[in-house]
Protein backbone atom coordinates (compact mmCIF):
# COMPACT_ATOMS: atom_id res chain seq x y z
CA UNK A 1 0.00 0.00 0.00
CA UNK A 2 1.50 3.29 -1.09
CA UNK A 3 1.70 5.91 1.62
CA UNK A 4 0.26 9.27 0.58
CA UNK A 5 2.63 12.19 1.07
CA UNK A 6 1.60 14.54 3.86
CA UNK A 7 0.06 17.80 2.74
CA UNK A 8 1.77 20.89 4.08
CA UNK A 9 0.30 24.33 4.41
CA UNK A 10 1.65 26.74 1.84
CA UNK A 11 3.63 29.32 3.88
CA UNK A 12 2.66 32.09 1.45
CA UNK A 13 -1.06 31.35 1.73
CA UNK A 14 -0.82 30.94 5.49
CA UNK A 15 0.96 34.28 5.84
CA UNK A 16 -1.60 36.02 3.63
CA UNK A 17 -4.46 34.51 5.62
CA UNK A 18 -2.98 35.61 8.94
CA UNK A 19 -2.27 39.11 7.63
CA UNK A 20 -5.79 39.33 6.26
CA UNK A 21 -7.31 38.37 9.62
CA UNK A 22 -5.13 40.87 11.47
CA UNK A 23 -5.99 43.59 8.96
CA UNK A 24 -9.67 42.73 9.21
CA UNK A 25 -9.66 42.92 13.01
CA UNK A 26 -7.87 46.27 13.00
CA UNK A 27 -10.14 47.55 10.23
CA UNK A 28 -13.32 46.47 12.01
CA UNK A 29 -12.24 48.26 15.17
CA UNK A 30 -11.30 51.33 13.15
CA UNK A 31 -14.58 51.65 11.23
CA UNK A 32 -16.74 51.20 14.30
CA UNK A 33 -15.23 54.47 15.55
CA UNK A 34 -16.09 56.35 12.34
CA UNK A 35 -19.15 58.55 12.53
CA UNK A 36 -21.61 58.06 9.66
CA UNK A 37 -21.36 60.56 6.83
CA UNK A 38 -24.42 62.58 5.88
CA UNK A 39 -25.17 60.21 2.98
CA UNK A 40 -24.99 57.18 5.24
CA UNK A 41 -27.03 58.95 7.91
CA UNK A 42 -29.90 59.75 5.56
CA UNK A 43 -29.97 56.12 4.40
CA UNK A 44 -30.09 55.18 8.09
CA UNK A 45 -33.04 57.53 8.57
CA UNK A 46 -34.89 56.18 5.53
CA UNK A 47 -34.27 52.67 6.89
CA UNK A 48 -35.51 53.71 10.35
CA UNK A 49 -38.70 55.11 8.85
CA UNK A 50 -39.14 51.92 6.82
CA UNK A 51 -38.67 49.76 9.92
CA UNK A 52 -41.40 51.74 11.71
CA UNK A 53 -44.17 51.37 9.19
CA UNK A 54 -43.17 53.86 6.51
CA UNK A 55 -42.46 53.23 2.85
CA UNK A 56 -39.33 54.22 0.97
CA UNK A 57 -39.99 57.30 -1.17
CA UNK A 58 -43.67 57.60 -0.21
CA UNK A 59 -42.90 58.35 3.46
CA UNK A 60 -39.18 59.18 3.19
CA UNK A 61 -38.07 61.44 0.34
CA UNK A 62 -34.68 60.75 -1.22
CA UNK A 63 -33.15 60.81 -4.68
CA UNK A 64 -31.10 57.62 -4.31
CA UNK A 65 -32.05 54.26 -5.77
CA UNK A 66 -33.44 51.64 -3.38
CA UNK A 67 -30.78 49.01 -2.68
CA UNK A 68 -28.83 51.14 -0.12
CA UNK A 69 -32.00 51.52 1.94
CA UNK A 70 -32.28 47.74 2.14
CA UNK A 71 -28.79 47.11 3.46
CA UNK A 72 -28.99 50.01 5.90
CA UNK A 73 -32.27 48.50 7.09
CA UNK A 74 -30.50 45.16 7.55
CA UNK A 75 -27.75 46.86 9.57
CA UNK A 76 -30.29 48.38 11.97
CA UNK A 77 -32.15 45.08 12.25
CA UNK A 78 -28.92 43.36 13.30
CA UNK A 79 -27.25 46.04 15.42
CA UNK A 80 -29.97 48.49 16.39
CA UNK A 81 -29.90 52.27 16.10
CA UNK A 82 -26.23 53.04 16.73
CA UNK A 83 -23.76 55.33 14.95
CA UNK A 84 -21.57 52.30 14.17
CA UNK A 85 -24.32 49.92 13.01
CA UNK A 86 -23.87 50.31 9.26
CA UNK A 87 -20.06 50.54 9.40
CA UNK A 88 -19.89 47.18 11.19
CA UNK A 89 -22.46 45.64 8.83
CA UNK A 90 -20.45 46.89 5.88
CA UNK A 91 -17.27 45.24 7.15
CA UNK A 92 -19.12 42.06 8.12
CA UNK A 93 -21.16 41.60 4.93
CA UNK A 94 -20.56 44.03 2.06
CA UNK A 95 -16.76 44.25 2.11
CA UNK A 96 -16.33 40.43 2.15
CA UNK A 97 -18.53 40.22 -0.96
CA UNK A 98 -16.10 42.56 -2.71
CA UNK A 99 -13.11 40.66 -1.39
CA UNK A 100 -14.49 37.34 -2.66
CA UNK A 101 -15.38 38.90 -6.03
CA UNK A 102 -11.87 40.28 -6.49
CA UNK A 103 -10.24 36.98 -5.55
CA UNK A 104 -12.54 35.05 -7.87
CA UNK A 105 -11.92 37.37 -10.82
CA UNK A 106 -8.17 37.03 -10.40
CA UNK A 107 -8.39 33.24 -10.15
CA UNK A 108 -10.64 33.05 -13.22
CA UNK A 109 -8.02 35.08 -15.11
CA UNK A 110 -5.28 32.60 -14.19
CA UNK A 111 -3.58 34.35 -11.27
CA UNK A 112 -2.88 31.85 -8.47
CA UNK A 113 -1.12 34.07 -5.92
CA UNK A 114 -2.99 37.32 -6.54
CA UNK A 115 -6.19 36.26 -4.71
CA UNK A 116 -4.13 35.67 -1.59
CA UNK A 117 -2.47 39.06 -1.94
CA UNK A 118 -5.94 40.62 -2.07
CA UNK A 119 -6.97 38.63 1.01
CA UNK A 120 -3.94 39.91 2.90
CA UNK A 121 -4.35 43.58 2.02
CA UNK A 122 -7.90 44.55 1.05
CA UNK A 123 -9.57 44.44 4.49
CA UNK A 124 -7.23 47.03 5.98
CA UNK A 125 -7.02 49.10 2.78
CA UNK A 126 -10.80 49.22 2.52
CA UNK A 127 -11.41 50.06 6.17
CA UNK A 128 -8.84 52.87 6.21
CA UNK A 129 -9.68 54.33 2.79
CA UNK A 130 -11.65 57.15 4.41
CA UNK A 131 -15.03 57.82 5.99
CA UNK A 132 -16.38 59.02 2.63
CA UNK A 133 -15.04 55.98 0.73
CA UNK A 134 -15.75 52.75 2.63
CA UNK A 135 -19.40 51.79 2.70
CA UNK A 136 -20.48 54.29 0.07
CA UNK A 137 -22.49 53.42 -2.99
CA UNK A 138 -19.81 53.62 -5.66
CA UNK A 139 -17.35 51.23 -4.07
CA UNK A 140 -20.14 48.84 -3.00
CA UNK A 141 -21.57 48.80 -6.52
CA UNK A 142 -18.08 48.23 -7.97
CA UNK A 143 -17.74 45.10 -5.84
CA UNK A 144 -20.83 43.73 -7.57
CA UNK A 145 -19.58 44.68 -11.05
CA UNK A 146 -16.35 42.81 -10.32
CA UNK A 147 -18.45 39.82 -9.25
CA UNK A 148 -20.53 40.03 -12.43
CA UNK A 149 -17.35 40.10 -14.53
CA UNK A 150 -15.94 37.08 -12.66
CA UNK A 151 -19.13 35.08 -13.18
CA UNK A 152 -18.95 35.61 -16.95
CA UNK A 153 -15.36 34.56 -17.57
CA UNK A 154 -14.54 31.46 -19.61
CA UNK A 155 -17.74 29.48 -19.16
CA UNK A 156 -20.06 29.41 -22.21
CA UNK A 157 -23.23 29.14 -20.13
CA UNK A 158 -26.39 31.23 -20.60
CA UNK A 159 -27.25 30.59 -16.95
CA UNK A 160 -23.96 32.14 -15.81
CA UNK A 161 -24.60 35.15 -18.04
CA UNK A 162 -28.06 35.43 -16.53
CA UNK A 163 -26.55 35.47 -13.06
CA UNK A 164 -24.00 38.07 -14.19
CA UNK A 165 -26.79 40.23 -15.58
CA UNK A 166 -28.71 39.92 -12.32
CA UNK A 167 -25.70 40.95 -10.21
CA UNK A 168 -24.85 43.79 -12.59
CA UNK A 169 -28.39 45.15 -12.40
CA UNK A 170 -28.28 45.07 -8.59
CA UNK A 171 -25.13 47.20 -8.86
CA UNK A 172 -27.10 49.59 -11.08
CA UNK A 173 -29.82 49.88 -8.44
CA UNK A 174 -27.08 51.07 -6.08
CA UNK A 175 -25.34 53.44 -8.52
CA UNK A 176 -27.44 53.94 -11.69
CA UNK A 177 -24.56 55.40 -13.72
CA UNK A 178 -22.77 52.05 -13.41
CA UNK A 179 -25.16 50.67 -16.00
CA UNK A 180 -22.49 51.97 -18.37
CA UNK A 181 -20.42 48.87 -17.52
CA UNK A 182 -22.90 46.59 -19.28
CA UNK A 183 -21.78 47.63 -22.76
CA UNK A 184 -17.98 47.15 -22.51
CA UNK A 185 -18.30 43.98 -20.41
CA UNK A 186 -20.77 42.55 -22.92
CA UNK A 187 -18.46 43.40 -25.83
CA UNK A 188 -15.50 41.77 -24.06
CA UNK A 189 -17.56 38.65 -23.39
CA UNK A 190 -18.84 38.65 -26.97
CA UNK A 191 -15.28 38.81 -28.29
CA UNK A 192 -14.26 35.72 -26.31
CA UNK A 193 -17.43 33.66 -26.84
CA UNK A 194 -17.85 30.96 -29.50
CA UNK A 195 -19.79 32.31 -32.49
CA UNK A 196 -22.72 29.96 -31.99
CA UNK A 197 -23.07 30.93 -28.36
CA UNK A 198 -23.19 34.73 -28.67
CA UNK A 199 -26.94 35.13 -29.12
CA UNK A 200 -27.79 32.85 -26.20
CA UNK A 201 -25.14 34.56 -24.07
CA UNK A 202 -26.62 37.99 -24.81
CA UNK A 203 -30.15 36.76 -24.11
CA UNK A 204 -29.05 35.33 -20.77
CA UNK A 205 -27.33 38.56 -19.77
CA UNK A 206 -30.39 40.65 -20.64
CA UNK A 207 -32.74 38.21 -18.92
CA UNK A 208 -30.77 38.42 -15.68
CA UNK A 209 -31.00 42.20 -15.67
CA UNK A 210 -34.70 42.10 -16.49
CA UNK A 211 -35.37 39.84 -13.48
CA UNK A 212 -34.09 42.53 -11.09
CA UNK A 213 -35.86 45.37 -12.90
CA UNK A 214 -39.12 43.38 -13.03
CA UNK A 215 -38.92 42.48 -9.34
CA UNK A 216 -38.39 46.15 -8.48
CA UNK A 217 -41.28 47.20 -10.71
CA UNK A 218 -43.66 44.65 -9.20
CA UNK A 219 -42.65 45.61 -5.65
CA UNK A 220 -43.14 49.29 -6.45
CA UNK A 221 -46.57 48.67 -7.95
CA UNK A 222 -47.61 46.44 -5.06
CA UNK A 223 -46.49 49.00 -2.46
CA UNK A 224 -47.73 51.98 -4.45
CA UNK A 225 -44.32 53.68 -4.49
CA UNK A 226 -43.26 53.37 -8.13
CA UNK A 227 -44.51 56.85 -9.00
CA UNK A 228 -42.77 58.38 -5.99
CA UNK A 229 -39.52 56.62 -6.94
CA UNK A 230 -39.73 57.92 -10.51
CA UNK A 231 -40.35 61.52 -9.44
CA UNK A 232 -37.74 61.55 -6.66
CA UNK A 233 -34.92 59.35 -8.00
CA UNK A 234 -35.24 59.96 -11.74
CA UNK A 235 -37.13 63.14 -12.63
CA UNK A 236 -35.96 65.40 -9.80
CA UNK A 237 -32.21 64.68 -10.27
CA UNK A 238 -32.57 65.08 -14.02
CA UNK A 239 -34.38 68.43 -13.86
CA UNK A 240 -33.60 70.15 -10.53
CA UNK A 241 -30.58 68.54 -8.84
CA UNK A 242 -28.11 69.49 -11.54
CA UNK A 243 -24.79 71.32 -11.54
CA UNK A 244 -24.72 73.96 -14.25
CA UNK A 245 -20.92 74.19 -14.44
CA UNK A 246 -19.11 72.64 -17.39
CA UNK A 247 -17.89 69.07 -17.02
CA UNK A 248 -14.49 70.17 -18.30
CA UNK A 249 -13.70 71.44 -14.79
CA UNK A 250 -13.89 67.82 -13.64
CA UNK A 251 -10.69 66.97 -15.51
CA UNK A 252 -8.69 68.96 -12.97
CA UNK A 253 -10.84 67.66 -10.12
CA UNK A 254 -10.23 64.09 -11.27
CA UNK A 255 -6.45 64.51 -11.30
CA UNK A 256 -6.46 66.31 -7.94
CA UNK A 257 -8.63 63.67 -6.25
CA UNK A 258 -6.63 60.71 -7.54
CA UNK A 259 -3.25 62.25 -6.71
CA UNK A 260 -4.30 63.55 -3.29
CA UNK A 261 -6.23 60.49 -2.13
CA UNK A 262 -4.48 57.58 -3.81
CA UNK A 263 -0.89 58.46 -4.68
CA UNK A 264 0.73 55.23 -3.55
CA UNK A 265 -2.16 52.93 -4.59
CA UNK A 266 -1.93 54.50 -8.05
CA UNK A 267 1.84 53.93 -8.15
CA UNK A 268 1.56 50.26 -7.19
CA UNK A 269 -1.34 49.81 -9.63
CA UNK A 270 0.72 51.23 -12.50
CA UNK A 271 3.72 49.10 -11.51
CA UNK A 272 1.42 46.09 -11.41
CA UNK A 273 -0.06 46.94 -14.80
CA UNK A 274 3.39 46.94 -16.39
CA UNK A 275 4.09 43.53 -14.86
CA UNK A 276 0.87 41.80 -15.88
CA UNK A 277 1.04 43.58 -19.22
CA UNK A 278 4.21 41.56 -19.96
CA UNK A 279 2.28 38.31 -19.48
CA UNK A 280 0.67 37.66 -22.87
CA UNK A 281 -1.04 34.49 -21.63
CA UNK A 282 -3.09 36.22 -18.96
CA UNK A 283 -3.26 39.90 -19.84
CA UNK A 284 -6.01 39.79 -22.48
CA UNK A 285 -9.27 39.16 -20.64
CA UNK A 286 -8.05 40.60 -17.36
CA UNK A 287 -6.71 43.79 -18.91
CA UNK A 288 -9.85 44.41 -20.95
CA UNK A 289 -12.10 43.76 -17.94
CA UNK A 290 -10.06 46.07 -15.73
CA UNK A 291 -10.10 48.78 -18.41
CA UNK A 292 -13.89 48.46 -18.78
CA UNK A 293 -14.43 48.87 -15.04
CA UNK A 294 -12.04 51.83 -14.81
CA UNK A 295 -13.83 53.46 -17.73
CA UNK A 296 -17.14 52.90 -15.93
CA UNK A 297 -15.92 54.77 -12.84
CA UNK A 298 -14.63 57.67 -14.93
CA UNK A 299 -17.83 57.87 -17.00
CA UNK A 300 -19.94 57.81 -13.83
CA UNK A 301 -17.85 60.60 -12.29
CA UNK A 302 -18.36 62.85 -15.31
CA UNK A 303 -22.04 62.03 -15.80
CA UNK A 304 -22.86 62.87 -12.17
CA UNK A 305 -20.94 66.16 -12.58
CA UNK A 306 -20.57 66.76 -8.85
CA UNK A 307 -16.82 66.25 -8.42
CA UNK A 308 -17.16 64.38 -5.11
CA UNK A 309 -14.16 62.15 -4.28
CA UNK A 310 -16.35 59.20 -3.31
CA UNK A 311 -17.74 59.12 -6.85
CA UNK A 312 -14.29 57.77 -7.78
CA UNK A 313 -14.14 55.26 -4.92
CA UNK A 314 -14.75 52.39 -7.34
CA UNK A 315 -11.11 52.82 -8.34
CA UNK A 316 -9.91 51.54 -4.94
CA UNK A 317 -10.53 47.80 -5.55
CA UNK A 318 -9.47 48.16 -9.19
CA UNK A 319 -6.07 49.57 -8.24
CA UNK A 320 -5.52 46.66 -5.87
CA UNK A 321 -6.56 44.18 -8.59
CA UNK A 322 -3.91 45.62 -10.89
CA UNK A 323 -1.21 45.56 -8.22
CA UNK A 324 -2.00 42.01 -7.07
CA UNK A 325 -2.11 40.65 -10.63
CA UNK A 326 1.18 42.36 -11.43
CA UNK A 327 2.95 40.96 -8.38
CA UNK A 328 1.69 37.49 -9.30
CA UNK A 329 2.76 37.82 -12.94
CA UNK A 330 6.16 39.29 -12.11
CA UNK A 331 6.93 36.69 -9.45
CA UNK A 332 6.00 33.87 -11.84
CA UNK A 333 8.35 35.17 -14.54
CA UNK A 334 11.25 36.02 -12.25
CA UNK A 335 12.95 32.55 -12.12
CA UNK A 336 13.29 32.39 -15.92
CA UNK A 337 14.33 36.01 -16.44
CA UNK A 338 17.92 36.94 -17.20
CA UNK A 339 20.00 40.09 -17.35
CA UNK A 340 18.21 43.34 -17.94
CA UNK A 341 14.78 41.73 -17.97
CA UNK A 342 15.38 40.28 -14.51
CA UNK A 343 16.57 43.65 -13.22
CA UNK A 344 13.45 45.31 -14.64
CA UNK A 345 11.21 42.69 -13.05
CA UNK A 346 12.89 43.13 -9.68
CA UNK A 347 12.52 46.91 -9.89
CA UNK A 348 8.83 46.66 -10.78
CA UNK A 349 8.21 44.09 -8.05
CA UNK A 350 9.77 46.48 -5.56
CA UNK A 351 7.43 49.23 -6.76
CA UNK A 352 4.29 47.09 -6.79
CA UNK A 353 4.99 44.56 -4.05
CA UNK A 354 7.08 46.74 -1.78
CA UNK A 355 4.74 49.68 -2.21
CA UNK A 356 1.67 47.57 -1.46
CA UNK A 357 3.29 46.00 1.61
CA UNK A 358 4.54 49.33 2.96
CA UNK A 359 1.27 51.12 2.27
CA UNK A 360 -0.81 48.38 3.86
CA UNK A 361 1.43 48.29 6.93
CA UNK A 362 1.21 52.06 7.33
CA UNK A 363 -2.58 51.89 7.02
CA UNK A 364 -2.66 49.23 9.75
CA UNK A 365 -0.35 51.11 12.11
CA UNK A 366 -2.35 54.36 12.16
CA UNK A 367 -5.44 52.86 13.86
CA UNK A 368 -3.16 51.05 16.32
CA UNK A 369 -1.53 54.34 17.31
CA UNK A 370 -4.97 55.82 17.99
CA UNK A 371 -6.58 52.66 19.30
CA UNK A 372 -9.32 54.22 21.43
CA UNK A 373 -9.47 57.96 20.74
CA UNK A 374 -12.00 60.06 22.68
CA UNK A 375 -15.14 61.13 20.89
CA UNK A 376 -14.94 64.49 19.21
CA UNK A 377 -16.91 67.34 20.72
CA UNK A 378 -19.12 67.41 17.62
CA UNK A 379 -20.06 63.75 18.15
CA UNK A 380 -20.74 64.35 21.85
CA UNK A 381 -22.96 67.31 20.93
CA UNK A 382 -24.94 65.23 18.42
CA UNK A 383 -25.51 62.48 20.96
CA UNK A 384 -26.55 65.08 23.55
CA UNK A 385 -29.09 66.69 21.21
CA UNK A 386 -30.54 63.27 20.40
CA UNK A 387 -30.77 62.49 24.13
CA UNK A 388 -32.63 65.76 24.78
CA UNK A 389 -35.16 64.88 22.09
CA UNK A 390 -35.70 61.36 23.45
CA UNK A 391 -36.02 62.61 27.04
CA UNK A 392 -38.44 65.45 26.29
CA UNK A 393 -40.77 63.80 23.78
CA UNK A 394 -42.89 60.69 23.46
CA UNK A 395 -41.85 57.91 21.10
CA UNK A 396 -44.66 58.85 18.68
CA UNK A 397 -43.91 62.59 18.68
CA UNK A 398 -42.68 63.85 15.29
CA UNK A 399 -39.56 65.90 14.62
CA UNK A 400 -38.27 67.88 11.64
CA UNK A 401 -34.68 67.90 10.44
CA UNK A 402 -33.58 70.92 8.38
CA UNK A 403 -30.13 70.65 6.84
CA UNK A 404 -27.83 67.63 6.86
CA UNK A 405 -27.93 66.43 10.47
CA UNK A 406 -29.73 63.19 9.64
CA UNK A 407 -27.52 61.42 12.19
CA UNK A 408 -29.22 63.31 15.03
CA UNK A 409 -32.64 62.52 13.58
CA UNK A 410 -31.78 58.81 13.51
CA UNK A 411 -30.31 58.75 17.01
CA UNK A 412 -33.35 60.59 18.39
CA UNK A 413 -35.41 57.59 17.23
CA UNK A 414 -38.31 59.80 16.22
CA UNK A 415 -40.19 59.83 12.92
CA UNK A 416 -40.36 62.91 10.73
CA UNK A 417 -43.36 65.22 10.65
CA UNK A 418 -42.96 65.35 6.87
CA UNK A 419 -41.92 62.86 4.24
CA UNK A 420 -39.44 65.47 2.91
CA UNK A 421 -36.58 64.47 5.19
CA UNK A 422 -33.98 65.58 2.63
CA UNK A 423 -34.88 69.18 3.27
CA UNK A 424 -32.00 70.76 1.38
CA UNK A 425 -33.31 69.23 -1.83
CA UNK A 426 -36.92 70.35 -1.50
CA UNK A 427 -35.54 73.77 -0.52
CA UNK A 428 -34.17 74.02 -4.07
CA UNK A 429 -37.63 74.14 -5.63
CA UNK A 430 -38.41 77.60 -7.02
CA UNK A 431 -41.78 79.30 -6.91
CA UNK A 432 -43.80 78.54 -10.00
CA UNK A 433 -42.42 75.04 -10.50
CA UNK A 434 -45.65 73.46 -11.67
CA UNK A 435 -44.43 69.89 -11.87
CA UNK A 436 -43.25 69.70 -8.25
CA UNK A 437 -45.88 72.07 -6.84
CA UNK A 438 -47.71 69.12 -5.18
CA UNK A 439 -44.58 68.51 -3.11
CA UNK A 440 -44.80 72.01 -1.65
CA UNK A 441 -48.50 71.53 -0.94
CA UNK A 442 -47.75 68.22 0.78
CA UNK A 443 -44.98 69.81 2.84
CA UNK A 444 -47.29 72.59 4.04
CA UNK A 445 -50.14 70.18 4.78
CA UNK A 446 -47.97 67.68 6.67
CA UNK A 447 -46.43 70.31 8.94
CA UNK A 448 -49.85 71.82 9.57
CA UNK A 449 -51.46 68.49 10.39
CA UNK A 450 -48.70 67.14 12.62
CA UNK A 451 -46.35 69.86 13.79
CA UNK A 452 -42.94 68.64 14.94
CA UNK A 453 -42.20 68.76 18.66
CA UNK A 454 -38.54 69.46 17.89
CA UNK A 455 -36.80 71.01 14.89
CA UNK A 456 -33.14 70.08 14.33
CA UNK A 457 -31.42 72.84 12.34
CA UNK A 458 -28.02 72.40 10.72
CA UNK A 459 -26.56 75.85 11.32
CA UNK A 460 -24.11 75.52 8.42
CA UNK A 461 -27.06 75.24 6.02
CA UNK A 462 -28.69 78.49 7.19
CA UNK A 463 -27.71 82.08 6.33
CA UNK A 464 -25.67 83.66 9.10
CA UNK A 465 -25.06 80.41 10.99
CA UNK A 466 -27.93 81.33 13.39
CA UNK A 467 -27.87 80.69 17.13
CA UNK A 468 -31.20 82.36 17.90
CA UNK A 469 -34.58 83.26 16.48
CA UNK A 470 -35.85 84.71 14.20
CA UNK A 471 -34.38 82.72 11.34
CA UNK A 472 -33.83 84.24 7.91
CA UNK A 473 -33.52 82.72 4.47
CA UNK A 474 -34.54 82.87 0.84
CA UNK A 475 -38.31 83.22 1.15
CA UNK A 476 -38.68 83.13 -2.63
CA UNK A 477 -38.24 79.37 -2.24
CA UNK A 478 -41.63 78.02 -1.12
CA UNK A 479 -40.33 75.24 1.14
CA UNK A 480 -37.94 77.66 2.85
CA UNK A 481 -40.77 80.14 3.41
CA UNK A 482 -42.98 77.44 4.96
CA UNK A 483 -40.18 76.32 7.25
CA UNK A 484 -39.18 79.82 8.38
CA UNK A 485 -42.77 80.83 9.10
CA UNK A 486 -43.34 77.74 11.23
CA UNK A 487 -40.04 77.97 13.14
CA UNK A 488 -40.26 81.69 13.91
CA UNK A 489 -43.92 81.54 14.94
CA UNK A 490 -44.28 78.42 17.08
CA UNK A 491 -40.85 77.50 18.48
CA UNK A 492 -38.24 78.54 21.04
CA UNK A 493 -34.54 77.73 21.25
CA UNK A 494 -33.92 74.62 23.36
CA UNK A 495 -30.20 74.06 22.77
CA UNK A 496 -27.32 75.38 20.68
CA UNK A 497 -24.06 73.71 19.66
CA UNK A 498 -21.48 74.89 17.11
CA UNK A 499 -23.28 72.73 14.52
CA UNK A 500 -26.89 72.53 15.64
CA UNK A 501 -29.72 74.83 16.66
CA UNK A 502 -32.44 72.81 18.40
CA UNK A 503 -35.91 74.34 18.55
CA UNK A 504 -38.76 73.08 20.74
CA UNK A 505 -42.45 73.68 20.22
CA UNK A 506 -43.84 76.28 22.60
Amino acid sequence: MTEQPAKHLDPFKLACGVLGLIGYAIGLWHVHRLWPTSDQAIFDYVAFIGAHGGMYYRDAFDISWPIPFLYHDAAQALFGVNPWAFRVFDMAVLMPIGLAAMAWLLRRCGFARAPWIVLATYPILYATSGAWISGHRDITAMHLLILAAAISIDRPSPARRGLAGLVGMIATFIRPTYLFAALPLWLIDLRAAPAGFRLRMTAGLIAGGIVVAFAFLMAGLQLGTIGDWYEQAVLFPATVYQVEASRMRLVGDFVTIVLSHWRWPLAVAIGGAVLWGMDSARRGRFGLTLAALILTVIASFFVQNKGFPYHLSGLVPLMLLSAAAGIDAGWSRLPDARGGRKAALVALLIVAGGGLAAGSAARAVRPLLAWDPPRSQAEIDRLTIAQIIRAESRSDDPILQWGRRYDVAVLSERLSASRYINSQLIARLPAGDHHFAPWIANFRRELGARAPVFIIIDRDQMPGHPDRLPLTGDRTRPAVDIFLTLANRDYAVRAVTPEILLLKQR
